[in-house]
């Protein structure tokens, strides 16, 4: 074999491995979601978020009486467990709200809370989130961002910063709610005046 035939065969041999090492047109490609969400919005908040959410915050409390203060919060850890759960259904709930294409309510059935005047209608919700779909996601990744914290408080069975992370998702809930559930309701003046001092 010549010096010309040998630098061929191992430039041929090099080249091959290269070739094969790199990953494919479809390996680089993104995959595409092929969820098709079957429940609506209000479902999701039904049966994920809401119950869960005033969990988190109902699991710490004081309470003054006659008899002095009283301090609940969990301690046992059959307790820790179970509102590490309510934690993980609130992050995973906020996820399936990012899922494009979900319904605010199944057809032919009513909001909640569709007789309080202030709140917004189904399609007034179905209509803005429509027009504005990167800012429902964006509120939905700060509701799970903060149920997220939640997690990490009650991972490290942490009384203080479980408040602190609990009032974090409130605000987040809230924010949404404000945006899309009820933007006509008016606040009163009290409050709005405390607001701007802060």
């Amino acid at each position: 074999m010549t010096y010309s035939s040998f630098y061929i065969l191992v430039a041929g041999t090099v080249l091959s491995v290269l070739v094969g090492c790199q990953p494919s047109e479809s390996a680089e490609r993104p995959a595409v979601s092929t969820i098709q969400p079957v429940a609506s919005i209000q479902e999701v908040m039904q049966a994920f978020v809401d119950p869960s959410a005033d969990a988190i915050w109902d699991s710490v409390s004081t309470t003054i009486t006659k008899k002095g203060v009283e301090e609940k919060h969990p301690q046992t850890d059959a307790e820790w467990q179970a509102l590490r759960l309510h934690a993980i259904r609130v992050v995973e709930g906020a996820s399936l709200l990012q899922v494009t294409g979900r319904k605010v309510v199944q057809d032919g059935v009513t909001l909640e809370d569709n007789h309080v005047e202030s709140n917004a209608k189904a399609e007034d919700i179905a209509a803005s989130i429509a027009n504005h779909p990167r800012a429902f996601a964006a509120a939905a990744e700060i509701l799970r961002n903060s149920a997220v914290h939640v997690l990490a408080a009650i991972d490290a069975r942490d009384v203080q910063q479980l408040v602190v992370t609990g009032s974090a998702l409130d605000a987040a809930c809230e924010g949404c709610h404000l945006s899309y559930w009820y933007p006509k309701q008016k606040i009163p003046q009290w409050q709005a005046k405390s607001a701007a001092t802060k």
